[in-house]
């Protein structure tokens, strides 16, 4: 059974503050979802059972070579309807370079 660190915001939190923290707190539910999704797509590589968070390193932490990799953002693609550009799976490194990635190219930035 695979661990996921919650640090991003909790629902629920920060919505009785001013508008720019609300949207902060909304980001980071999405965020957090992406995040979730995207450790969910990653169980099957993580045979070693490391805990996922967003400092996770996809290769040297879960031992994944550049082959699981491309499959990985195959599945990621599938999952999000998106396609990423060549030159941005090479600078993906952690999970969180992932979840930004998608949350680039599915305009949630």
């Amino acid at each position: 059974m695979m661990s996921i660190d919650r640090t991003s915001t909790q629902p629920g939190q920060g919505r009785s503050t001013a508008a720019p923290e609300l949207l902060e707190a909304d980001m980071g539910q999405v965020d957090e979802l992406v995040f979730r999704k995207t450790c969910k797509l990653l169980e099957p590589f993580n045979l070693r059972n490391q805990d996922l968070t967003p400092e996770t390193n996809i290769t040297t932490d879960l031992e994944i070579d550049s082959l699981a990799v491309l499959d990985l953002i195959m599945e990621v693609e599938e999952e999000h309807g998106i396609s990423f550009p060549m030159n941005l799976i090479a600078e993906m490194r952690t999970i969180g370079d992932l979840v930004s990635a998608i949350n680039e190219q599915t305009g949630k930035k």
